[in-house]
């Protein structure tokens, strides 16, 4: 999310303001299903946060890595 001027680097680096975090996670899960995997309870693993930017942009980072069985 973009870090708004009222928000200091320092006192609070995460976002934790609304959206929910589990909404977010929710909806990129329902996007993905069908085209990265077949049902989200695929997913295994998962390292979320909300942060605040200081260019100004949004979005989100995914990184997929698919798990085959025997390998961790």
């Amino acid at each position: 999310f973009p870090r708004p001027a009222s928000v200091s680097v320092k006192k609070r680096p995460h976002h934790s303001v609304k959206p929910d975090l589990s909404k977010l996670v929710r909806s990129t899960e329902d996007a993905m299903t069908g085209i990265v995997y077949k049902d989200d309870a695929q997913i295994c693993t998962m390292l979320i946060a909300k942060v605040y930017t200081d260019d100004g942009s949004s979005g989100a980072l995914i990184k997929i890595r698919e798990y085959t069985q025997g390998v961790a």
